[in-house]
């Protein structure tokens, strides 16, 4: 590159750079408030590169066109005004830095405090100590009843009286013997009626509504 083509470059540089400061410090004296870099850069909506506002900044600062002031780690800038005093401008600095401060502060307790409410919440939804201990005693108390019963089943114990097999059986007897009693009446009464085959026989029944024994699967007579 020739010498001439560097020094044009060189000169196109600082003017851009000179454009810059001004757009910036134009910008700083119309909002007539502090800010960093990056919400300079921000506002801009990215016509000048971040890198541009960092060091054009930096330069109107040192050329004591606008103010600087480091507050944490963090670099506040402001515009200087005429009627304004040096101490109130620093003053006003301060202020949005420790605003600036303070708002992220309240978001991180912002978040801080939802973790909590969420984990009250799930507090709140589980089931007291009180509800619990009532829930393990009335699970216990049936875990024994089954317990019991299971050892009654293992020991082979015969679990129904004598007398009451006994009453059973004869309810069952008695129960068979009316059953046939009836069937045989039924038989009677049906061969007087019918004299048909037996397909026609079952049609007849169907007909009728007649449902027998074998139709349900009950077989006394076994």
């Amino acid at each position: 590159m020739t010498r001439a083509a560097t020094q044009s470059k060189s000169q196109a540089q600082e003017d851009s750079d000179c454009k810059y400061q001004t757009v910036i410090v134009a910008y700083l004296k119309k909002q007539n408030r502090p800010y960093n870099a990056t919400d300079i850069f921000n506002n801009l909506k990215g016509s000048i590169a971040k890198a541009s506002v960092i060091k054009s900044l930096a330069t109107t600062a040192d050329q004591k066109l606008i103010l600087s002031k480091t507050y944490g780690k963090q670099i506040i800038y402001a515009p200087i005004q005429n009627h304004e005093t040096s101490a109130d401008i620093e003053d006003m600095v301060e202020l949005e830095a420790a605003l600036e401060t303070a708002l992220k502060d309240l978001a991180l307790h912002r978040e801080i405090l939802k973790g909590l409410n969420n984990e009250l919440a799930i507090l709140t939804k589980s089931p007291t100590t009180h509800d619990m201990q009532v829930a393990v005693e009335s699970f216990t108390q049936k875990n024994q009843i089954l317990d019991d019963r299971l050892q009654v089943l293992s020991s082979g114990q015969q679990l129904v009286p004598p007398k009451q097999i006994q009453m059973i059986k004869s309810q069952y007897i008695a129960y068979r013997q009316e059953w046939k009693y009836r069937y045989k009446m039924f038989k009677n009464a049906w061969t007087q009626i019918y004299d048909g085959s037996r397909n026609e026989e079952q049609k007849l029944m169907s007909i009728i509504g007649i449902e027998t024994d074998a139709d349900v699967g009950v077989k006394y007579e076994e």
